[in-house]
């Protein structure tokens, strides 16, 4: 793992556990990682 995804995934994890009280909020967050992964999904097959 590089650093700079090291970070990031640092970064994620301290959000995360920062906001886990907030439902909503996690919630959001999950439903950004799914459709960013959905969108990239599609953009890669239907190119």
């Amino acid at each position: 793992m590089d650093s700079t995804a090291g970070s990031l995934k640092l970064l994620n994890f301290g959000l995360v556990h920062h906001f886990a009280s907030n439902k909503c909020f996690l919630l959001a967050i999950v439903n950004v990682y799914i459709f960013t992964i959905l969108f990239d999904f599609c953009c890669f097959y239907l190119s």
